[in-house]
């Protein structure tokens, strides 16, 4: 009879085998079906490159049938028409994707496809010349999808400058005695932005802006030397900020919605352009962040002055808008919403207790960039 060990170890030895049976056979089962699945993506072009610097170079009503054959090379097409001759230069720029999914056994070196999805797209970049009977260009045009263009023009940079104009309808935080909202009411700001544009969807620039928020006038409860409630006027003077801050701001425009049809069109839209083609309809986020200068707000109880409600200091500050732009070649018009925030103000001498927290503000601005 066998001792207990000798039959566990013969019990386990045929599991063990019969697991890595298993386990080899959907190793095998992996293989064949990966085997039976293909992924191919091609980018196919014809045709020579076109010489786009030497096409810019053609004057029309000045250059040449011959000059222009001398800087272009001989042309791939060539039609007649009443006295008039066309001159093409093509390239084909092809770009396929294929995936296939296929028996895994072959018969014969054939494999019976089960399933296959193909995409693809083609974009002819055409130069085209017309020249008169006299053999003088008459008239030239280009054909090159912005997506497929083998030469871009150089990006250059623009720059903005950007006047606007807010006007806040909701005021934040706590001066401490009371909100801001019931200290003073909602104000204005006008401002000036200098930036420069060096890609599409970026602008990086630097502004200042001025704010004014007008005192309100309110009661207020105070206790007397005999710790008796007593109600006094206080009017506080104007609020009024000066703001210095860097900003970046991303824009899209609006026709990558409706224009891009694939992932590569989204970021050729979005990326690739030069700023001076990325003009149209646009929404945008900008962010800033900078410091902010109060002047001195005087306050006045029953008529008499009581020092200051807030002396003068210099906080950090920030801002955040979003909205919506029109842009053509040389300006810009937009519309959005702002919110400002900075940190509190210093106390002044005043009995008020002001040990105030965040001033923060919501409004509404409009502005328009000049571009150069």
């Amino acid at each position: 009879m066998a001792s207990p060990s000798a039959s566990r170890g013969a019990f386990r030895f045929p599991l063990c085998e019969r697991a890595h049976r298993w386990l080899a056979l959907a190793a095998l089962c992996l293989q064949a079906a990966a085997s039976g699945c293909s992924l191919d993506v091609a980018r196919v072009r014809s045709g020579e490159p076109l010489k786009l610097d030497r096409f810019e170079e053609l004057e029309e009503g000045k250059t040449t049938k011959i000059e222009a054959l001398e800087k272009l090379g001989a042309p791939d097409r060539v039609s007649w028409e009443t006295d008039q001759e066309r001159l093409f230069w093509d390239r084909l720029d092809t770009y396929y994707a294929s995936i296939r999914f296929q028996l895994p056994l072959s018969l014969y070196g054939y494999r019976h496809n089960l399933y296959q999805y193909f995409r693809g797209q083609d974009q002819y970049n055409t130069m085209e010349l017309l020249f008169d009977e006299e053999g003088v260009l008459e008239q030239k045009s280009l054909r090159l999808p912005a997506a497929y263009r083998e030469e871009r023009p150089e990006s250059s940079w623009r720059w903005h400058i950007a006047p606007r104009f807010e006007h806040s309808f909701l005021l934040m935080g706590s001066g401490d005695f009371d909100d801001y909202r019931k200290i003073f009411r909602n104000g204005y700001a006008a401002g000036l932005d200098v930036g420069v544009q060096p890609v599409a969807p970026l602008i990086f620039s630097l502004g200042g802006a001025y704010q004014s928020y007008a005192g309100r006038p309110g009661t207020r409860s105070f206790l007397d030397e005999d710790e008796n409630i007593v109600p006094r006027r206080v009017s506080p003077d104007d609020l009024d900020l000066y703001t210095l801050e860097a900003k970046i701001r991303l824009q899209v425009p609006l026709r990558l919605f409706a224009d891009a049809e694939s992932f590569r069109d989204f970021w050729t839209i979005l990326l690739d352009e030069a700023p001076e083609t990325h003009d149209g309809w646009a929404v945008f986020v900008e962010a800033g962040v900078g410091a902010t200068y109060n002047e001195n707000v005087p306050v006045a109880i029953d008529g008499a002055r009581r020092g200051n409600l807030f002396d003068s200091s210099i906080q950090l500050s920030s801002s955040g808008t979003t909205g919506i732009e029109y842009s053509a070649r040389r300006i810009s018009a937009r519309l959005g919403i702002i919110f400002r925030a900075q940190d509190g103000f210093d106390e002044g001498s005043s009995p008020l207790e002001a040990d105030a927290e965040s001033f923060q503000s919501w409004g509404a601005f409009a502005s328009v960039a000049l571009k150069f």
